[in-house]
């Protein structure tokens, strides 16, 4: 084998199938660059690779390996070293108790194997079930794979032209209008989502019934109970630093959507009420009126734990049932 195929890059592990299998040396670039990249891409594993050669439809007619040239090729391929030169009588004693496809396996799948190709970033993978395997069909379905893999990945010039900062300064009206429009048709299912009323993307959408009974224990639970205390909570001006605070990361949240929002859409892209859910105590705790207070003691207590109870199973049930609906 040529000296120069013994440094350890994945190019020369491609040129070392070629040589010690078929004995070419001189691989079309097109055709090395074209199994590199199918390599380093995970698209086809060094074992899959190496499995199109040794066991190609043409080897399995008239093989053109001896049994040692086998092992010999095996062995240089995987472990850049020639077990035929070392331990010939192991190898031959091996293959006495197996068969060529064992050996193979025992080649790529052995620890020094993986510490060698890991080094060129390839990974070597596990064999295909179809023995043998031909080449030509290897490299239609990585092509096809390809194919896939580029259309789901390139999005499209007309989804790239999105809410930039500048797109926005210098189009207030479209922006203006995609607002309005976002809240007019939009707006029940943020108000949903933001107590699990609407589940993420799904279609899934609970009774109105019961997403106003989510807010009502959502807001009693926040109101103050009578004559105790609650240790740092903000109060005067402070109040009204914390609403801001809210609404400001509520803003940026709204914001991170609308950046991401194609022009061409009538609303804003992605936005959900359950992204909100991070500043609802705030704003709970700065924006509920002070004098509104509820009952306080282990009774109160006791009746919101089990009025959330029953509100919770009666949300199980109307998902289960709209599940079955379908």
């Amino acid at each position: 084998m040529p000296a120069e195929y013994r440094e350890n890059t994945a190019s020369n592990f491609v040129r070392r199938l070629y040589y010690c299998v078929e004995g070419v040396t001189e691989i079309p670039q097109k055709e090395l660059e074209f199994w590199v990249q199918a390599l380093q891409e995970g698209d086809v594993t060094a074992a899959v690779l190496g499995q199109s050669f040794f066991f190609s439809p043409e080897e399995a007619e008239h093989s053109s390996l001896t049994d040692d040239e086998f092992m010999s090729a095996a062995s240089l391929v995987y472990l850049d070293r020639d077990l035929m030169t070392t331990d010939a009588e192991m190898c031959r004693e091996r293959l006495v108790t197996a068969d060529r496809r064992d050996f193979f396996k025992s080649m790529f799948s052995s620890d020094e194997c993986a510490e060698l190709l890991s080094a060129c970033q390839i990974y070597p993978g596990v064999e295909d079930d179809r023995y043998p395997l031909d080449r030509n069909v290897l490299i239609k379905e990585i092509e096809a794979v390809r194919t896939v893999r580029d259309s789901q990945s390139t999005p499209s010039e007309e989804d790239q032209t999105t809410f930039t900062p500048g797109y926005i300064l210098h189009n207030l009206p479209a922006v203006a209008m995609l607002l309005v429009r976002s809240v007019v048709q939009d707006a029940d299912s943020w108000v949903r989502g933001l107590v699990g009323g609407s589940l993420s993307y799904s279609s899934l959408d609970l009774a109105w019934f019961w997403v106003l009974a989510l807010y009502l224990l959502l807001w009693y639970a926040a109101v103050p109970a009578q004559d105790v205390p609650v240790p740092g909570l903000p109060q005067g001006r402070y109040r009204v630093w914390c609403a801001l605070a809210a609404l400001l990361c509520a803003a940026l949240a709204f914001a991170g959507c609308l950046v991401w929002t194609p022009t061409y859409y009538q609303t804003v892209y992605g936005f959900q009420g359950r992204y909100l859910l991070p500043v609802l105590p705030l704003f709970l705790l700065t924006c509920l009126p002070r004098r509104v207070q509820v009952a306080s003691g282990k009774q109160s207590a006791c009746t919101l734990v089990c009025c959330l109870c029953v509100v919770n199973a009666g949300v199980l049930l109307n998902a289960m049932l709209a599940v079955i609906a379908r």
